[in-house]
């Protein structure tokens, strides 16, 4: 197929139609490559709907987990806990999906923001592993991106490639606007997230240097053509009418006008009230706004902020923050393990009950005790923890080897519990403290004071594993052992995320990038631990409920 621009509507679809009606393919996916008003999107819409056994997920605005969900949605597939591209395509070959070719459009506008990578990732996860593995599967995929916007580099070969429109489109033109409606255009296009408050669009304005109240900004919205408004579930919001729109109004503003604005808005939102107005915007935008700005490690170095801020909102920050990989032994590099274990908060205080544990799990007593007096009452809380989290590079207690089994053992002492180690051998713990109660007695001769379920669970890949509840099923403890004493739980295992929230979380898709270590004082380099044998090393952790 040549990589020729098509200026011709219906030579594009010719061949779009051809690539899918192909019983003998050589390759599981096609990219559509064009500008934006080439007509992309149209083309994709129109030749799913003439092509049985097609359908159509959108994916601007998405996150590359909630993309993957739509798609697996779409096919009629079902799956579990564990979440990495490589097992949905298993279980796509394992069950009857309900479509063979899947159009995505948009995933050049992919992310929750706008600086952002999720493109990249978006088309990597969909290209590079479930339309490789199209054979097993036999699905296809059909992904729209735009080169100009988000370059996939070598990745691209022989895309379906559209010309430019010929045609005059209306771009918005600031150079005719007064200056308080070129302001409040600038603002909107400035915007981390794609939709804001009017409140939110003040402070934005206010961060180019213009106090614009909120009779004229209803004015704007309503007169601009390429301002549209929405309603919400109580309020109303503004944006952009057209993805594009922003990367043009951007181009306007010089760099060094874009850092004075990224650095104020930063500044307003470290400084904002708990629950006033631009709190919410805070939560979702002020890690994306503090990576453009150069100020994302000053962010993770205030505890109570962080704590402010989205599980999502934090992660899709990473890889703007650090281009060229997370700084090993930093708490940055703590948030990008998380991601990289797959980890699906199923709700905000759980994420801090996270970053909890991984803060104990450090040494950090600080950040600990700052996390839990910032958040709401957690849904579950570390008292201590002998668990080496992915990423760290020393060891806070004494090794430990991978844990097997983890019962209650009245008979070594009160208030104790005893491991078995996958090894061999076993230790008597006291649960209240984490410290070692003795050599203990043999396992085999230990008898419980009641049953303890255990489960072993799957573990294919631990970089990309992600635990979650099943929809409507209870809530248990998810992990490799477990054994409950009084109002606590001891657990061990690389499985050691406990479920406690109602509600479903959206599982991850794995890391955005990888880390890039700093080297150790007299140039020794760090050793990173990632994957499932340093996971298993956690050993024993009591969770207080």
């Amino acid at each position: 197929m040549t990589t020729t621009a098509l200026d011709n509507s219906d030579e594009a679809a010719d061949r779009l139609h051809t690539w899918a009606a192909d019983s003998s393919p050589d390759r599981g996916f096609l990219f559509v490559d064009g500008p934006a008003g080439s007509g992309k999107t149209g083309l994709l819409r129109e030749v799913a709907t003439a092509t049985p056994g097609a359908c159509v997920v959108d994916a601007a605005g998405a996150s590359t987990e909630a993309v993957l969900d739509e798609v697996m949605r779409s096919l009629g597939v079902s799956y579990g806990d564990y979440r990495s591209a490589e097992f949905l395509a298993e279980e796509i070959k394992e069950q009857d999906p309900r479509h063979s070719l899947v159009f995505v459009t948009n995933t050049q506008w992919a992310g929750r923001t706008r600086s952002t990578t999720e493109p990249l990732h978006t088309a990597e996860h969909l290209a590079g592993t479930l339309g490789i593995d199209f054979k097993m599967t036999g699905v296809r995929l059909v992904i729209e991106i735009d080169s100009t916007v988000q370059s996939l580099g070598p990745r691209v070969r022989q895309p379906l490639l559209l010309a430019p429109p010929t045609g005059t489109i209306r771009r918005p033109d600031l150079s005719a606007l007064p200056p308080g409606y070129r302001t409040a255009a600038l603002a909107l296009a400035l915007a981390e997230p794609r939709e804001v408050r009017f409140a939110e669009w003040q402070l934005l304005c206010s961060a180019l240097g213009s106090e614009i109240g909120m009779g004229e900004l209803r004015s704007v919205a309503r007169e601009l053509f390429f301002v549209t408004i929405t309603e919400g579930d109580c309020d109303f919001r503004v944006a952009l009418a057209h993805h594009s729109d922003w990367r043009d109004l951007r181009a306007e503003v010089s760099d060094e006008d874009f850092h004075a604005f990224q650095t104020a808005v930063v500044d307003r939102l470290l400084t904002c009230a708990e629950n006033g107005a631009l709190a919410d915007y805070r939560a979702r935008a002020l890690p994306a706004h503090a990576a453009a700005a150069g100020r994302f490690e000053e962010l993770l170095s205030l505890p109570r902020l962080v704590a402010t801020c989205r599980h999502s909102a934090l992660i899709e920050a990473l890889p703007v923050a650090f281009p060229h990989g997370v700084p090993a032994g930093t708490f940055a590099a703590d948030l990008h393990y998380l991601d990289a274990l797959g980890t699906a908060p199923s709700s905000h205080a759980e994420w801090i009950s996270l970053l909890h544990l991984v803060a104990l799990s450090q040494g950090d007593q600080e950040r600990a005790q700052s996390l839990a007096e910032s958040a709401d009452p957690l849904p579950w809380r570390t008292v201590w923890t002998n668990w080496r989290a992915p990423g760290c590079l020393t060891r806070q207690s004494p090794r430990i080897p991978a844990v097997d089994r983890v019962r209650v053992a009245p008979v070594a002492g009160p208030d104790t519990v005893t491991s078995t180690f996958a090894t061999g051998g076993s230790a008597v713990w006291d649960a209240a403290t984490g410290r070692p109660a003795g050599d203990g007695p043999d396992v085999n001769r230990v008898v419980t004071s009641r049953p303890v379920e255990w489960t072993r669970y799957r573990w294919k890949d631990a970089s990309r594993a992600r635990l979650r509840r099943p929809p409507g099923k209870p809530s248990p403890l998810r992990a490799l052992a477990s054994a409950e004493l009084h109002e606590s739980l001891c657990t061990a295992g690389p499985s050691w995320t406990p479920r406690w929230a109602d509600s479903t979380p959206t599982r991850g898709c794995g890391p955005r990038h990888g880390a890039c270590p700093r080297y150790l004082p007299g140039g020794e380099s760090p050793r990173h631990t990632d994957g499932e044998t340093d996971v298993r090393r956690v050993e024993v952790t009591a969770l207080e409920h």
